[in-house]
């Protein structure tokens, strides 16, 4: 199977005003959201499991309109994406998490795995003495 044939469709959400074809965000969206909202990000997860999408979409607008703009395909179009009615907006970023991560405990379990590896790593070439205890 071609990789053109895995990428998945975007879908359509009613909101109050019409409706809006969204796709999931891609690791690249990502990147282009850590490298222009790391402070917020970080602050908003504050080490909590359970992001609150309500303070997310109140705390960093700017964010949620790239958010809104990179799901929707239609990238400078944030002055629009911020002034879409709040519930419009919450609905919108559900559905993109959503989308973006369709099975968000195999992600965790995933991530985990991955970070457990990579420090199973670095402690390998660390000398003796500087090796971590658990």
């Amino acid at each position: 199977m071609k990789l053109s044939d895995l990428v998945p469709t975007p879908e359509r959400l009613e909101i109050s005003t019409g409706d809006i074809e969204l796709k999931g965000l891609t690791v690249q969206n990502l990147g282009v959201l850590l490298d222009e909202y790391k402070d917020e990000i970080l602050s908003m997860l504050g080490g909590s499991e359970n992001v609150d999408l309500a303070a997310l979409v109140a705390s960093c607008p700017p964010m949620i309109a790239k958010v809104i703009c990179m799901s929707s395909n239609q990238p400078g179009q944030e002055e629009f994406a911020a002034q879409l009615a709040l519930q419009d907006q919450i609905d919108i970023i559900t559905k993109v998490v959503e989308l973006s991560v369709p099975n968000a405990k195999k992600l965790v379990q995933s991530l985990s795995a991955a970070s457990k590896a990579m420090v199973g790593q670095v402690e390998a070439q660390l000398p003796e003495k500087l090796k971590i205890e658990a």
